[in-house]
């Protein structure tokens, strides 16, 4: 879009009387030449070649009265290469050296007299030197180094490490961004070393083998407008009982089709992968899972009104656990389909989300699990799966009895079919769960409520013991301050309190279920209740909390078994300076187990403390010791623990991006006793003396 013309004149008569204004319009001559403007002939908001060829329009031609004209880019004078025929002004850029980054134009009109009277000024954003509208990145490198000086009360085992040793490691990457048009390209790595062994990133797999430098993530996307393609660590699958955010490494793309629909489609590995090993994730075909989807907004100019999509998915994984777990899997392979539908009014006040799948599920057999013995084949199942959801906002900031009242009010219910499974999601089959929500807001008053119910055994197999489960809880948060129009009154505290109720209980089994003892029929109920009032100034803090907490076991012959505990904590926290903090802790907890009538005590009392005598270095420590015993006095025991921390912050120029080194020592100290009975044992004190540094290079 072309600039309108711009031009800078005094008004005519300013600061004259209305005759001499007057006077002087009739005195000017009727052929004075009108003002030169100056328009640019390039689209100020978009951006132009790294060198361009710049042209101006002028509103006449200049007359030798005029003068000349002189452009000036930021501070460079260029008007030496101007070139003007009749009303066209050209300056080309081609041959000079500029500096990266937007420019400022600025047009000047050199009169006769010498006097430079600006015509406008341009705004002149240009591409980078590779041609791109712009590109940024940001590089991070960072070492850490960790390690024991001394210790002392602790005999070395077999194959200790001996002292004093040091932990080298060090984590870098680079990401950025580059855009083009429409187009736009991003990428992310992480990289990580360790010199040591045992921590490196795939000792797990690779043992003695794992590299000491191994590549941790990345991920490339190149996108335009609504389409993408992502290379890397991606999350696929938006359904929750087919493929839910499934991530792994491989390819990922995303297409428009028409302003209604998109569609996407993924293939990656089976597993999370990392280390340079497969860069793409799709090296295994038979340890790979492929997700399509079609999504669909009815309502394209308010997105999330009314949505439904379609997902399809094949996978099949091959016995290959992820990098960080220690597991003994199993062949699987499931392929199903699934749709989901969301809709919402246009004020969000009710919303409504539906969801089913079916999946076909087998595990084939795995020659390196069953060895040489025979074993049944599992047979491929195909099951459902469902869940559906509504809230609905009853009332939205509405005056109740006075007072401003929220209430929004929830339904869930899900059902996965004995025998479901999907290698992308991971739900528990042969499960069916309903429930309620309640969230209130009474002025300040804050409420929830929840109830739920579920069972197993959803196809009433005799030989299979059906187990039903049920959930209370309910809280509530009342700032007591503001309740009685007392904002400012610290001493009036905030009261929360809580309680939740949980049990499972066993259907009676039928005679033919093989069940033997009336012990193996489940039958519990859980109780958790709390109550805690905090009080705030500006540099104190004091929080008091009650937790009681009850598991009554109800099976048969098995009443008795029942446990209670008590909790009281006391919280002080003060910060009375910038420089310096304190904390205290107390806390007394009884624990009774009612069929042994046996009791625990235990007080506990904790001081923890910071000092920052100067804006980089920090000192901080931290005592506690526990008591314990029981009733009889059989048992008692104390536990002692001490921590310091020295720790030192070296900037090479103040800037929150500036490389900086941290360096730190600690030490700490513990000590156990124990009394049974008139035994009483005495620990040697453990001291462990450690220090390591840390650095954040760029």
């Amino acid at each position: 879009m072309l600039g309108p013309f711009l031009v800078l004149t005094a008004s005519a008569g300013a600061g004259l009387p209305l005759g001499a204004a007057r006077a002087s319009a009739q005195e000017a001559p009727v052929d004075a030449p009108a003002e030169v403007r100056v328009r640019p002939g390039w689209d100020e908001t978009q951006p132009q070649p790294f060198r361009p060829t710049l042209t101006f329009t002028l509103s006449r031609p200049l007359t030798a009265g005029d003068g000349r004209l002189a452009v000036v880019l930021d501070a460079i004078d260029l008007s030496a290469l101007l070139v003007q025929r009749g009303t066209m002004v050209t300056l080309s850029l081609a041959r000079e050296a500029l500096p990266d980054g937007p420019m400022s134009v600025a047009v000047y009109l050199v009169g006769t007299d010498g006097a430079w009277r600006e015509r406008g000024t341009f705004a002149l954003r240009r591409r980078t030197r590779v041609g791109l509208d712009s590109t940024g990145w940001q590089p991070r490198l960072a070492a850490q180094s960790e390690g024991q000086l001394a210790q002392t009360g602790v005999a070395p085992g077999p194959g200790a490490r001996p002292l004093p040793f040091q932990d080298l490691a060090w984590n870098g990457g680079l990401s950025g961004i580059a855009r083009r048009g429409g187009w736009r390209a991003e990428w992310q790595s992480l990289v990580v070393a360790n010199a040591r062994q045992p921590l490196r990133l795939r000792t797990n797999q690779l043992g003695a083998e794992a590299p000491s430098v191994d590549l941790a993530s990345y991920s490339v996307q190149l996108a335009h407008r609504r389409g993408a393609l992502t290379a890397g660590h991606v999350q696929v699958g938006n359904d929750r009982l087919l493929a839910n955010q499934f991530r792994s490494r491989g390819l990922s793309a995303r297409a428009p089709l028409g302003q209604r629909a998109e569609v996407t489609m993924a293939s990656v590995s089976g597993s999370e992968l990392v280390g340079w090993n497969d860069p793409l994730g799709l090296a295994r075909p038979s340890h790979r899972l492929q997700v399509a989807s079609v999504a669909l907004e009815a309502l394209p100019k308010q997105p999330g009104l009314l949505r439904a999509e379609l997902t399809a998915m094949d996978g099949s994984l091959q016995p290959l656990p992820a990098f960080s777990q220690q597991a003994v899997t199993d062949r699987e392979r499931s392929r199903g389909l699934g749709a989901s539908l969301s809709a919402a009014l246009p004020s969000q006040r009710a919303r409504l989300a539906l969801g089913l799948a079916r999946s076909r599920f087998t595990n084939p057999v795995d020659p390196l699990l069953s060895g040489t013995a025979a074993i049944v084949a599992v047979e491929e199942t195909a099951r459902w799966a469902q869940f559906a959801e509504l809230s609905v906002e009853a009332l939205r900031q509405r005056a109740l009895f006075g007072v401003v009242t929220s209430l929004q009010l929830a339904a869930r219910h899900q059902r996965t079919d004995p025998l479901y499974r999907s290698v992308a999601a991971f739900l528990q089959a042969d499960q069916k769960q309903d429930a309620l929500d309640a969230t209130a807001a009474f002025g300040p008053v804050q409420w929830q409520g929840s109830v739920s119910q579920g069972r197993d055994n959803l196809a009433k197999l005799a030989n299979l013991l059906t187990t039903r489960s049920r959930t209370r809880s309910t809280s509530a948060t009342v700032p007591v301050a503001t309740v009685f129009g007392r904002p400012t009154a610290w001493w009036l505290p905030t009261v929360t309190a809580s309680w939740q109720g949980s049990g499972q209980i066993g259907d009676p089994p039928p005679d033919s279920a093989g069940f033997r003892s009336p012990v193996q029929r489940p039958d519990q109920w859980n109780t958790n209740g709390m109550l805690s009032a905090a009080w705030q100034r500006e540099w104190l803090q004091v929080a008091w909390r009650l937790n009681r907490s009850v598991v009554d076991n109800r099976q048969e012959r098995r009443a008795s078994s029942d446990f209670r505990s008590m909790v009281q904590a006391i919280t002080i926290s003060a910060a009375p300076s910038p420089k310096w903090s304190l904390g205290l802790d107390l806390s007394d907890e009884r624990q009774h187990a009612v069929e042994t009538q046996t009791h625990a005590h235990s007080r506990r009392v904790a001081l923890q403390g910071d000092w920052r005598p100067f804006t980089s270095t920090a000192l901080n420590g931290a005592w506690s010791t526990i008591l314990s015993d029981d009733r009889a006095a059989t048992r008692r025991g104390r536990n002692d623990e001490f921590r310091a921390e020295l720790s030192q912050v070296l900037r090479l120029r103040r800037s929150p991006t500036a490389p900086e080194l941290r360096v730190f020592a600690r030490v700490a100290r513990t000590r156990m006793f124990m009394r049974l009975g008139d035994l009483l044992e005495r620990t040697t004190p453990q001291r462990n003396f450690s220090a390591g540094a840390s650095a954040r290079i760029f």
